[in-house]
């Protein structure tokens, strides 16, 4: 049971960390890396390249969104925040 609910909180510690980019089409030979520098600068004028653990597309679809794993909860807050004001 409590190695169950390590797991649990682990899981939800990691997922809310994560981060999806949608509408960014493939392009061939891409670095995914460097797609997701140019959004993160964009967004986040201080970001550096340790704020992120991996990122990586999900599907192979011509528009698939791209999975951001950051390093802190705070990161993620602040990015939600940029978004919501360039809307």
């Amino acid at each position: 049971m409590a190695l169950e609910g390590w797991h649990d909180s682990t899981w939800k510690n990691n997922i809310s960390i994560n981060l999806v980019i949608t509408g960014i089409p493939k392009q061939s030979k891409e670095d995914v890396k460097v797609i997701v520098e140019q959004v993160m600068r964009t967004l986040e004028r201080s970001y550096k390249e340790e704020d992120t653990r991996d990122e990586y597309r999900i599907g192979r679809e011509e528009r698939a969104p791209i999975m951001l794993k950051l390093n802190s909860k705070e990161l993620k807050n602040r990015m939600m925040q940029a978004v919501k004001r360039t809307r």
